[in-house]
């Protein structure tokens, strides 16, 4: 199972995703529970089942919140958030859109951006700041090299605090 989310993220995302079986039974529990109770309200939840857990960091890199796609006759209907605590996993946020890490987001910063001839961006980190702001952070490489931070902030489609002259 972890070789097929590694494959499926890349090498460099691994560290956003490390969760135990048992950890993720508890937090997957919690948004089938939020489905459960919300599926007669919200008829998009109607047999829905959460899927592809990640773990987005906060500002200062700490685990903030666990984030569940949520499918539905193998489409993406929206995304579920639960808070990362292993004592109090509660619902926190639903929308109908999918969540950040489930979509190439590198392929949308790269239209917006110019970098130069030999750069390249690198170890995308997902940080959940609160209720649906999301920033997504890119180090900036050349040789092997980090030489700046982007930052994509979500909601905007916007890029942010970079030295790349944008």
């Amino acid at each position: 199972m972890i070789l097929g989310l590694i494959g499926l993220f890349g090498l460099n995302d691994y560290y956003n995703i490390v969760v135990s079986e048992s950890e993720n039974d508890l937090y997957k529990e919690s948004a089938i529970e939020f489905i459960r109770n919300q599926e007669e309200i919200l008829s998009q939840l109607k047999g829905s089942i959460p899927i592809t857990p990640f773990i987005y960091k906060d500002k200062y890199g700490n685990n903030r919140t666990i984030i569940f796609g949520v499918e539905k006759e193998s489409k993406i209907v929206g995304r579920i958030l639960i808070n990362y605590d292993k004592n109090n996993p509660i619902f926190l946020e639903f929308a109908e859109t999918p969540p950040p890490h489930l979509i190439d987001v590198e392929k949308e910063v790269i239209l917006k951006i110019s970098l130069k001839e030999k750069q390249y961006l690198k170890n995308e980190e997902f940080i959940y700041i609160f209720p649906l702001l999301f920033f997504i952070h890119f180090d900036v490489m050349e040789e092997n090299k980090r030489v700046d931070d982007l930052y994509f902030f979500w909601n905007e489609r916007m890029i942010l605090g970079t030295g790349l002259g944008i």
